[in-house]
C-alpha cells in the first residue's frame, strides 16, 4: 500500500479516536492526557483490531502466502505506552504550528506520525521484531 494512502487511514482514525474522546471526557480538557490516551489507544486498538496483522501480512517478505501472519502481543501494552508519550511530543509540537480544531490536530498527528515512523523505519523494525508466520 502506498506510504500517503497508509498515513491519510491512520489520520482518520486518529482524527475518529478525538471525536470518542471529546464524547466521553468533554468536561476534561488536560491536552497532556488527551494525547497520551489517544496514542496509547490508537496503538491498542490497532493491535487487537486486527490492523498490525493487516500491516504485518501486506509488507512482511514472506515467500510461502499460504502462512498466516500474525503480531506477536508480548510488547503491547508498553508499545502503547511509548506510542502515548510520542503523541505528547508531536501533537504539542504541531498544535504550535497549527493552533486549529482537535479533529484537525488528530488528523495531522496521525498524518506526521505515520510519515516520521516510517521514514525513520520503525515499521520496519517493529515488523521484524513483531511480525511473526504460523
Amino acid at each position: 500500500m502506498n506510504i500517503f494512502i497508509e498515513s491519510l487511514f491512520v489520520a482518520y482514525f486518529v482524527a475518529i479516536l478525538f471525536i470518542i474522546y471529546d464524547s466521553i471526557f468533554f468536561y476534561f480538557n488536560n491536552i497532556y492526557l488527551k494525547l497520551f490516551i489517544i496514542g496509547f489507544f490508537k496503538h491498542l486498538i490497532g493491535y487487537y483490531s486486527g490492523i498490525e496483522s493487516y500491516y504485518c501480512k501486506i509488507h512482511y517478505n514472506n515467500n510461502n502466502n499460504n502462512n498466516k501472519i500474525i503480531v506477536k502481543s508480548g510488547r503491547i501494552i508498553s508499545e502503547s505506552i511509548i506510542e502515548g508519550f510520542i503523541f505528547i511530543y508531536i501533537g504539542l509540537l504541531i498544535r504550535i504550528i497549527i493552533n486549529k480544531n482537535n479533529y484537525i490536530l488528530g488528523l495531522m498527528i496521525g498524518f506526521t506520525i505515520h510519515i516520521i515512523f516510517e521514514y525513520l523505519n520503525l515499521h520496519k523494525i517493529f515488523i521484524k521484531n513483531n511480525c511473526v508466520t504460523i
